[in-house]
């Protein structure tokens, strides 16, 4: 045995040349397949680490009722009251349970910091099937009564990390926003919560929102929803018929929840009441990450695919063209006595051992490619969902199309002399049969093919980026440093806060160099919505129309230090105060839709009929959430007349030094209040609005030179055996006179050929991806020839150059010895 594969390894180490082409071909291949299917697997694939999460459902809800609703991710959220019915009166369910994410500040041996707090229900981990690494996790008794419950459990990550996994807090007495919580358990490792791309620090009881998110409690409110419901199905009721079962329950509690929700009009109560529930797959949980990048994950599926199918090709190509270099080999052994079985089971061994290195060189690929992929990814919670792991699966089936590939064109000489005439094949000389020579350019011609298709793919993400890059998001960004405060969470409320942020600003202000100072509860591309009903004077809505805005609270001086313009009317300062009347400012957009000629200063807007918000401006439109989208309605109010949970704060101007200072002056005016996610508001843009078209364009540019460069390979193979099969017609030919640039002309003229016969599949195929990426791709237009004709470009250049030896080598000839060698 280990003299047969010491004997196919010299056979194949004595073509170092095909070895280390086919390898690494097939190497490449498999290692980009494996790596983007593992983060594929993990962000749209990976079910929650739960007991039978097969078993889970989400509730969903299409539409949106009266009244408020907040929710740091996409899945619908509804009211305290509404799942505690759920919870109570559902029979189809083993048992309903809710979350809901906040944010906390928690006194740490190392001083105050920020923490990611998930309020959940008391039946929550019991629902999940989770249990406790250390202590006990939450009960349905630690969730009882309001405000009576002070009791946390710790994140396994936050113990490790944070705490320095110090068994002894267990029972110890932790302060959350200034309130002692006791410290009941730690969770059992592996176990993240439910909302992948969101990581949680602590575990809390849902009675307790009072402490955690201070100024916003509406516990018992009808129409306040806050909380993302989850059930678990009973043993043998299949999803269909609970969610038949929850929908008779679901429009019964909306009929009793009528009388607590303000008056509605006809409209309003029709769509209330044609609301539906829906039950959800809740294996993976609420999935953030494959909201954001599964379909982008999924164009890059498609694209490695392709370069896997060009290995695959190239590899078919070299194989051939080996099998037709080793037929007349084949033919003399078997001329010999040599046994043909012999001789299989030689060449199933190289192609074996070629496929085995290549999957030895891909799994060293893979592991680098994947570890680069994810230290590229932005936010710690996405990057705590994610590892570097290998999807070992996927490799094991690339590695076994691989093989496959190899065993049927490796075994091409020995099928190809099984039934063929011994003295036939060993008079042969230069014949290397048409429609095997039509098999290898076949193969060529397809490698061409996807390789542009790969290049057009990658022009078409490289022209929406430049397109993103390009647009003005209607506001200045240079030298403008953002972060984060969260005042309520340290103890301060109503006069107290307004008083803490304008002495903030006041000294901030002062700091050298600082030109202005501004505050928001959002801010643009802060990675935060608040959206809610719109109700305008003097405008009747549409009888299918629910009028709606976006809504942020902003400071004295916002516009004017991000160079927004006011078009009308005037922007907030230090007289909109708490004690004076409710004013708004509203953007371009929604004075165009609302007011429709009519002058809005001084109209009246609200979200409910009591239209309490008089506007006194009207600001110009600018990109808030997405660069790839135009401006939507937007209302503007006082942050000191509704100041949010959380202020991000900008400063314009004071150099470097800006944040260390910033930092100090938070410390000295409010101790004991984290500053968090400090950056320039170019890096927040980077992030929110360009990283993943970015990053999607550059993976997509790696994929199509890596094809170009495979197709090259095969190219250069193709044509290098044919002008070695046809050395004597070269010779010939110059013997009557051909020149060297007549060789030329003839060698280029057979890849232009095969450059042609995959530029009719490539070129109509490119074309079509336009016509799909149109409606995914900002500023792509849907059967754009431009990216096509540029790949095609390129593919000719390419294959000139990889022509270009081959052809040299021809126009050499010595007429004399390749007619002699005839």
């Amino acid at each position: 045995m280990l003299g047969n594969l010491r004997v196919t390894i010299r056979s194949l180490l004595r073509s170092p040349g095909f070895t280390a082409v086919a390898a690494g071909s097939l190497a490449l291949g498999m290692g980009a397949n494996s790596a983007i299917f593992s983060l594929f697997d993990q962000v749209a694939l990976r079910p929650l680490p739960v007991a039978e999460p097969a078993r889970l459902v989400l509730f969903h809800t299409d539409g949106q009722d009266v009244g408020w609703a907040m929710a740091d991710n996409f899945s619908t959220v509804y009211s305290y009251p509404n799942y505690r019915d759920f919870r109570d009166r559902a029979e189809v369910f083993a048992g309903v349970a809710a979350r809901a994410g906040a944010s906390a500040t928690v006194m740490e041996p190392s001083g105050a910091a920020n923490a990611q707090v998930e309020l959940v229900s008391g039946n929550f981990f019991e629902v999940l099937g989770v249990r406790a690494a250390l202590g006990r996790a939450l009960q349905p008794a630690d969730d009882l009564t309001p405000g009576a419950h002070p009791v946390v459990a710790l994140a396994h990550g936050y113990w490790t990390s944070r705490l320095g996994a110090d068994r002894g807090v267990l029972g110890r007495r932790i302060l959350v926003n200034g309130h002692p919580m006791e410290v009941i358990g730690v969770v059992e490792r592996g176990f993240q919560g439910v909302v992948a791309g969101r990581v949680p620090d602590l575990y809390v009881p849902l009675t307790m929102k009072g402490w955690i998110t201070p100024g916003w409690n509406a516990f018992e409110e009808v129409s306040g929803r806050w909380l993302n419901v989850l059930a678990r199905l009973r043993p043998g009721i299949p999803r269909e018929t609970a969610q038949a079962g929850a929908q008779v329950l679901f429009r019964a509690i909306r009929e009793e929840n009528l009388p607590h929700i303000r008056p509605m009009q006809p409209r309003e109560l029709r769509d209330y009441r044609s609301r539906t529930l829906e039950l959800l797959p809740g294996a993976q949980g609420i999935n953030l990450l494959s909201h954001q990048w599964g379909k982008r994950l999924g164009v890059l599926m498609a694209m490695v695919g392709l370069v896997l199918l060009i290995a695959c090709a190239n590899l078919a190509s070299l194989l051939m063209a080996r099998a037709a270099a080793r037929r007349k080999e084949i033919a003399v052994r078997l001329a010999v006595g040599g046994s043909r079985f012999d001789i299989l089971r030689q060449l199933v061994r190289e192609s074996l051992v070629l496929t085995v290195a290549a999957g030895l060189a891909g799994l060293v690929v893979a592991r680098w490619a994947v570890a680069a992929l994810v230290g590229l990814v932005p936010g710690t919670g996405t990057q705590a969902w994610i590892s570097g792991s290998l999807n070992l699966r996927l490799f094991a089936y690339a590695l076994a199309v691989s093989a496959a590939a190899g065993l049927l064109f490796g075994c091409a000489p020995l099928l190809q002399t099984w039934r063929v005439d011994l003295v036939s094949a060993l008079k042969e000389q230069t014949a290397s049969g048409g429609a095997r020579q039509l098999a290898r350019k076949a193969m060529v011609a397809l490698q061409l093919a996807l390789a542009m298709v790969l290049l057009a793919g990658a022009g078409l993400f490289a022209r929406a980026l430049v397109g993103l890059k390009r647009t003005d998001p209607g506001f200045r960004t240079e030298g403008v440093l953002t972060f984060a405060l969260q005042p309520q969470l340290a103890g301060y409320e109503g006069a107290r806060e307004e008083a803490l942020m304008r002495g903030l600003r006041e000294r901030l202000t002062a700091l050298p160099g600082v030109e202005a100072v501004a505050m928001a509860g959002l801010g643009p591309f802060g990675g935060g919505r608040s959206r809610g009903s719109l109700y305008v004077e003097g405008y009747a809505a549409a009888p299918d129309e629910e009028p709606d805005a976006d809504i942020d609270a902003v400071s004295a001086g916002f516009f004017r230090a991000l160079g927004i313009r006011i078009v009308a009317g005037r922007e907030f300062d230090e007289r909109d105060d708490a004690a004076a009347a409710p004013v708004a400012i509203v953007n371009e957009a929604l004075a165009r839709k609302y007011f429709r000629g009519r002058n809005p200063l001084g109209m009246r807007i609200g979200n409910n009929p009591g239209l309490e918000y008089r506007i006194v401006g009207v600001a110009r439109d600018f990109h808030f959430h997405l660069l790839r989208r135009p401006a939507e309605p937007f209302v503007y109010l006082a942050h000191a007349q509704r100041p949010p949970p959380r202020t991000v704060v900008y400063i314009r101007g004071g150099g470097p030094g800006v944040g260390q200072a910033a930092q100090a002056v938070v410390r000295e005016t409010a101790p004991g209040m984290p500053v968090t996610d400090m950056k320039s508001l170019e890096r927040r843009i980077e992030e929110q609005a360009l990283f993943a078209t970015r990053s999607i364009a550059a993976l997509a540019a790696a994929f199509g030179f890596l094809a170009t460069v495979l197709a090259a390979v095969g190219l250069y193979g193709v044509v290098a055996y044919s002008v070695a099969r046809r050395s004597g017609e070269m010779g010939l030919r110059m013997a009557l006179g051909a020149a060297p640039g007549d060789i030329y002309r003839l060698v280029f003229r057979e890849t232009a050929a095969l450059v042609a016969a995959g530029a009719l599949v490539g070129f109509p195929s490119a074309l079509l991806l336009g016509r799909v990426a149109e409606a995914y791709l900002f500023d792509v237009k849907a059967y754009d020839p431009l990216p096509p004709a540029a790949a095609l470009l390129l593919l000719a250049v390419v294959a000139a150059v990889a022509a270009a030896a081959p052809a040299r080598k021809a126009a050499r000839t010595d007429p004399v010895m390749a007619l002699r060698a005839e």
